[in-house]
């Protein structure tokens, strides 16, 4: 049966460096939204080929020390964090499962690692499809080196995208954790800086979150030969961000997981923690901030 009343947080768990961090981070965050986590582990089969090298009784044992391996994890983790810790042990795609147990429990979030390592294809690519499909926001990072914290967010603007979820959750931040919210986006055109739509729509928003007390920055780039997404992240290092706030899909559709090249980049390449939004339409009639704030009645 599912429980909708309970706040819920998914952190994927693969034992890798990264998937420990991503749990340690996931304790302020639970703190804060009064959640319970779910750690979450895929064991993926070994495809037909290598089946045959692997004997039946190998991968009993090894799903038997995974599952306790698992168990001591979440026991750890509760006496670490003094939340509600329990877990799940899935066997299949990683990507496909995390986003199918999010939908299970009602997750409100998904918390999950990246790697800079040799596995980061496989990784990287995890995550791209998870962040693609999931029913609720994912806040994906590297290492405990860098908190989930929310003291100084950067919010890239563009065109193509609604700004609704983006301005819902910088209010929530900013009310809550006394957040900057640095506006940033980069002129397409040869036009102007402040006659370019893109402007106009960064002043928007600014007005939006002045009116509700709170602090912004605005960064409009002009036009050039580098990579939007290298200019998110070098004005992240720049200003010492704590938080790169994205709305990583457009369509709201269930079947339109396209996430475009700037989001992925910036997902896969970020030093410090990445929230992607989704777009209301896929939350099941609550809008990105009901999905992820609901709890405290902000609105």
């Amino acid at each position: 049966m599912t429980e909708h009343k309970k706040n819920k947080i998914l952190v994927s768990i693969d034992f890798q460096e990264e998937s420990y961090a991503a749990l340690k981070q996931s304790y302020q965050v639970a703190k804060f939204l009064k959640a319970e986590l779910v750690l979450l582990h895929v064991f993926e089969l070994p495809d037909i080929l290598h089946s045959f090298f692997v004997k039946n009784e190998d991968l009993v044992m090894l799903t038997a020390e995974t599952v306790t391996k698992l168990a001591n994890l979440a026991t750890k983790a509760e006496e670490e964090s003094g939340l509600k810790v329990s877990t799940r042990f899935e066997t299949g795609k990683a990507y496909a499962k995390i986003v199918e147990i999010a939908k299970e429990v009602c997750a409100r979030l998904i918390i999950m690692g990246t790697s800079n390592t040799k596995q980061r294809y496989k990784m990287g690519s995890n995550t791209i499809h998870v962040v693609a499909s999931a029913p609720c926001p994912v806040i994906t990072l590297k290492s405990s080196e860098h908190r989930i914290d929310f003291k100084h967010v950067v919010m890239p603007l563009d065109l193509t995208k609604p700004t609704a979820e983006q301005t819902a959750m910088a209010v929530a931040l900013g009310r809550y954790f006394n957040s900057t919210i640095h506006i940033i986006s980069v002129l397409t055109g040869g036009i102007f800086l402040h006659r370019s739509r893109i402007y106009s729509k960064m002043l928007r928003v600014e007005k939006e979150l002045t009116k509700q007390g709170i602090a912004t920055k605005l960064k409009l780039y002009p036009k050039t030969s580098t990579p939007t997404y290298k200019l998110i992240l070098k004005y992240a290092t720049d200003h010492d961000i704590d938080l790169i706030m994205l709305l990583a899909r457009q369509d709201s559709s269930p079947t339109d997981q396209y996430l475009g090249a700037v989001a992925q980049h910036v997902i896969n390449e970020a030093n410090i923690p990445v929230l992607s939004l989704i777009p209301a339409g896929n939350t099941e009639n609550e809008s990105s901030l009901d999905a992820f704030w609901n709890p405290f009645d902000l609105f």
